[in-house]
């Protein structure tokens, strides 16, 4: 009888001081949650908007759980939230002026946040189209398309902040970004240290470049009528009849006529960036390119610039075989490339890079020459020639069209 009155009055107890707390879809509920929002002048921001938000982590940007004003203190208050907030946090805006705080309430159940000025960074397109998506981890705020659709743009509060980048399945994460007034241009992926006609961005001697699609393909350039060969061992003026095609391989054909050779002339491009060029030909695959002779050029109006000769029409490749030249008069120094190894010339992609007067020409092994430009007459241009094949046949010099194929040329701009 003692016992059961004990148990009965247990029972009692527990009814009548059971927990205030509802159960509810996230586990017990508690009164609420607050954020007190300053402005910079750390006054209350009456009326501006916060969100109650759930990070995500690196994944995605940050859930949404509750959206409410702030009252004439600058407080806003979020009723009836889950007890676990572990990966809860507080985004804020007003007017021009946003706040961050991920993960803010995530020990406590109130923060203090301040608005701030904004500042932008952003993640260039795809070169086949896909959109970067950025965010800070913890945040709701997410990228936005730019008018032109060349780049995504996220806006967040100035400060430092760690932008994730996602892109398909894949997020790349830069840690400590740096925002102030100047807009941000950051790379897609994990950035290549070399120029990689493969990489939609790269860092070259302390720049970063971006792929730039704005630079018609090789057959939508203008073709010349005549071209200076060779400078400055001779100037011989090559007349060139040729035309540009994209064939099935997609691969861009410059041929030549019988005794002419092929040139053409890309736009007038920035003040720096870089050319990378691949061709189809390789040491050991002539029939895949005739041509054996041709001459890569980035020069200005004057002509000032830096010449690449290849020239495998030699059974056995010599320091003559690749060659980087100087031209115009605009050339203060260079170093020319008198000594190659013969296997430069199965190095089919090769890379211009120029900025701030001077040209470095790469392949994949590396620097093979530098021009140094003094004085510079308007914006580079690139030029592509294809020479026709000098053959003596009954003593009588002829002449052997070529072809020249280019698997790939991509433009790429700080």
């Amino acid at each position: 009888m003692k016992s059961r009155c004990a148990l009965l009055l247990a029972v009692f107890l527990l009814n009548g001081c059971g927990d205030s707390r509802q159960e509810g879809g996230g586990g017990f509920e508690t009164p609420d949650l607050q954020a007190r929002v300053v402005t910079p002048l750390g006054k209350p921001a009456a009326g501006a908007r916060v969100w109650l938000v759930r990070s995500m982590g690196d994944t995605a940007p940050a859930e949404v759980v509750d959206s409410v004003l702030t009252d004439a203190n600058g407080l806003a208050r979020f009723q009836g939230q889950p007890a676990s907030h572990a990966n809860f946090g507080i985004d804020a805006r007003s007017d021009a002026l946003l706040a961050m705080a991920p993960r803010s309430l995530a020990l406590a159940d109130s923060t203090r946040i301040f608005l701030v000025q904004t500042g932008t960074v952003s993640v260039p397109t795809d070169s086949v189209g896909l959109t970067p998506r950025l965010f800070v981890a913890g945040s709701h705020f997410g990228s936005q398309l730019s008018a032109d659709g060349t780049k995504a743009v996220l806006q967040v509060p100035r400060g430092t902040w760690d932008v994730a980048v996602k892109i398909g399945s894949k997020t790349t994460v830069w840690r400590a970004v740096a925002v102030d007034s100047s807009p941000i241009a950051l790379p897609r992926d994990s950035l290549a240290t070399s120029p990689d006609i493969l990489a939609d961005s790269f860092s070259v001697d302390g720049t970063i470049m971006f792929a730039d699609t704005s630079l018609p393909q090789p057959w939508g350039w203008t073709k010349l009528d005549s071209v200076l060969l060779r400078p400055p061992y001779y100037a011989s003026v090559l007349h060139c009849r040729s035309f540009l095609v994209a064939d099935d391989t997609g691969a861009t054909t410059l041929q030549t006529s019988t005794d002419t050779g092929g040139a053409v002339r890309s736009i007038d491009l920035a003040d720096s960036g870089t050319i990378a060029l691949s061709f189809r030909f390789g040491a050991t695959d002539p029939i895949a390119d005739s041509g054996l002779g041709r001459i890569l050029a980035l020069v200005d109006s004057a002509r000032n610039g830096a010449w690449l000769e290849l020239d495998r029409r030699s059974a056995t490749p010599t320091s003559d075989s690749v060659l980087v030249m100087s031209a115009g008069n605009g050339v203060s120094d260079s170093i020319r490339t008198n000594s190659l190894p013969g296997n430069q010339l199965s190095a089919a992609t090769w890379y211009f890079t120029w900025k701030s007067g001077a040209i470095v020409v790469r392949n994949s092994n590396g620097v093979v020459g530098r021009v140094n430009i003094a004085t510079a007459h308007g914006r580079f241009h690139f030029e592509i020639t294809a020479e026709p094949i000098p053959q003596f046949q009954n003593g009588n010099l002829t002449y052997t069209p070529e072809k020249t194929q280019i698997s790939r040329l991509r433009y790429y701009r700080p």
